[in-house]
């Protein structure tokens, strides 16, 4: 499904996720759930591949950054330097598992960053969505 940030601040709430992260964003990135490709547009297309595995939102992130590359399959034998997860760990039911795949990935001395939204604000998330300040997927 394309773009969820269909929320009032949802938009907010990204860039505020992408201005944490983008100070490490160094090497070949992988963006995991990558979306739309907003990342993209702060990433060298020589130096990144968003994957996610719906084939919508990967379609309509190739048709907003045709320079840049987006999959729906990790690709195989390529390590990174730094594996970005913006807003997905707490989608994964096995993290621990999840992230050793990623490890595996990765170059030598590279990076996993990743955000995700503390526990203690569910409550704001769930009632931000129900009244569409945020995405209903931000709940």
């Amino acid at each position: 499904m394309p773009d969820q940030a269909n929320g009032l601040f949802s938009q907010w709430v990204r860039n505020r996720r992408v201005t944490a992260v983008r100070q490490y964003l160094t090497g070949q990135i992988l963006d995991v759930g990558c979306g739309v490709g907003y990342l993209a547009e702060f990433v060298a297309a020589r130096s990144y591949c968003g994957v996610d595995p719906d084939e919508e939102s990967v379609s309509a992130a190739r048709g907003s950054y045709p320079n840049h590359r987006f999959i729906t399959d990790y690709p195989r034998d390529e390590l990174f330097n730094t594996i970005v997860l913006l807003a997905v760990i707490e989608h994964i039911a096995d993290a621990a598992e999840f992230l050793a795949g990623l490890k595996k990935r990765l170059a030598p001395a590279g990076n996993i960053i990743l955000t995700t939204p503390h526990p203690a604000f569910k409550q704001v998330l769930c009632l931000g969505a129900a009244i569409k300040l945020l995405s209903r997927h931000a709940a």
